[in-house]
């Protein structure tokens, strides 16, 4: 090999994510990025994908208070990315649970 070609090599492995750093197809409540901590509706929120949110919110209301590494919710990630629809979803989650969770 050579240098340039090791080099690509060495990026390409340092750039892929490793296997854990994904969920798995099936809703899992429980699973957290170990990098950023977020969970799968973080990355709901993130991606306005309203009906992963509402499934993942269904199984388990209490998301809506999990943080990240940053002390992030999903709400902030949402607001943060301007994802609309989802950050309907979580306000109607989060205020059903504790209106204290709403800091406007």
């Amino acid at each position: 090999l050579d240098s340039r070609t090791a080099a690509r090599s060495a990026k390409a492995k340092v750039s892929t994510p490793p296997a854990t750093s994904s969920p798995s197809t099936v809703l899992d409540t429980k699973w957290r990025d170990g990098q950023t901590g977020q969970s799968q509706l973080h990355r709901a929120a993130a991606r306005d994908q309203r009906d992963l949110a509402m499934a993942l919110l269904e199984a388990d209301p209490e998301l809506v208070r999990v943080r990240d590494h940053r002390g992030q919710t999903a709400l902030h990630v949402a607001c943060r990315e301007g994802q609309s629809r989802v950050l309907k979803v979580l306000l109607g989650v989060a205020r059903a649970i504790d209106d204290r969770l709403i800091d406007l």
